[in-house]
């Protein structure tokens, strides 16, 4: 496979991840973003329901509120009026009349009272989610020019770490390439990782074999983890303390 053939793939290995994890933060972004706005718009619907139901019950109060006092108006004229009837017991009877409406005017009243109280927790409520709907809204501004940045930032990057990519690949035979691209597919992240000194995968720990071992060192062909499908190799601390085992395993292989 040759030490440069390992070190391209480890450099595209590193440009890939890159490119991995910006888009991991930009959709984080965009996500974080998505969710408060269906938050807002959520905290809106209840807001708008809370506000009709506020508006119909000051409306109710106010119409009844306003028929209270138009007929205790009246009652106040027909009170004047009595005195000008000539017959004793035909004012008695307004009198009667105007003392009874009067009694259930003050039942209306009173009922008003709970109606008023209903009002005010209603306000109260509408109170709250309009300020939560406020706290979302001042949120989401901020994370929309975030969003922006990190999108910008993102493009940016990726252009970068894409243009570096296609100088490298360039120098990688297709074979290569394509089981490279096979390790990549299911880790964006890390694709390429080196064996450890206890003779792990530097990708998902799991213990390596000896016949692995051997292949990796030889270096004529890529070898990939049995366990999370990472292109294996040996780094040249790890291979400098490990020659002496990897050949006993190769010559032994080889009888």
């Amino acid at each position: 496979m040759g030490a440069k053939l390992i070190d391209n793939l480890i450099e595209i290995g590193k440009l890939d991840s890159q490119i991995a994890r910006i888009l991991i933060e930009k959709n984080q972004a965009v996500k974080k973003y998505n969710d408060i706005d269906k938050s807002l718009n959520q905290r809106a619907l209840v807001l708008s329901e809370k506000s009709n139901l506020l508006k119909s019950k000051q409306e109710k109060y106010s119409q009844e509120e306003r028929n209270i006092k138009e007929e205790r108006q009246k009652l106040v004229d027909r009170r004047k009026a009595i005195y000008s009837f000539n017959d004793y017991k035909v004012q008695q009877t307004a009198q009667k009349e105007i003392e009874f409406a009067s009694k259930q005017l003050d039942a209306r009243e009173e009922h008003l009272i709970p109606v008023l109280d209903e009002i005010e927790i209603l306000k109260k409520d509408y109170d709250n989610v309009f300020n939560d709907c406020k706290a979302l809204k001042q949120s989401l501004d901020k994370l929309k020019n975030d969003k922006i940045a990190i999108e910008a930032n993102y493009k940016k990057r990726e252009e970068e770490s894409l243009q570096k990519r296609d100088k490298i690949i360039q120098d990688i035979p297709r074979e290569a390439l394509q089981e490279y691209n096979k390790a990549k597919v299911r880790n964006p992240i890390d694709p390429v990782v080196a064996i450890t000194s206890d003779s792990l995968c530097g990708g998902c720990s799991m213990k390596l074999g000896s016949q692995i071992l051997v292949e990796v060192s030889r270096g004529d062909r890529i070898i990939r983890c049995p366990g999370c499908n990472r292109v294996l190799y040996i780094a040249n601390d790890v291979s400098s303390c490990d020659d002496d085992n990897v050949s006993d395993l190769d010559s032994n292989s080889g009888n």
